[in-house]
């Protein structure tokens, strides 16, 4: 059995490549904020965070990754597709919040 675990998989992007994923035969652990309806089945499981809250994430993910690991796959593939391309504007008229919500997002929920 091969896995992956996608990010992002609220929709979009991360949605569709763990379709795919599943498609294929692969057990998938999707990290995002909600579950798709698109993504089911017992070779599924959901990772519910917020990955602009990269303090949080190691709660959330331990737990499934821990029983994906005990199920000896001969493979993992990460697909790292949370990102957002937020926010726009000239340096030094940004939100503050926005920008350290997207560098999170984009650079610290990676790590």
């Amino acid at each position: 059995m091969h896995a992956a675990i996608v990010t992002g998989v609220s929709r979009g992007l991360g949605e569709a490549l763990a379709v795919v994923m599943l498609a294929r035969g692969f057990a998938v652990l999707g990290v995002g904020r909600a579950a798709s309806p698109k993504l089911k089945g017992k070779l599924y499981h959901h990772a519910a965070c917020d990955l602009a809250q990269p303090a949080l994430l190691a709660a959330a993910v331990t737990p499934p990754l821990r029983r994906l690991a005990a199920s000896k796959p001969a493979t993992v593939t990460l697909i790292n597709s949370a990102a957002v391309a937020t926010p726009t504007g000239l340096v030094g008229h940004l939100d503050a919040a926005a920008v350290a919500s997207a560098l999170a997002v984009n650079a610290a929920a990676p790590v």
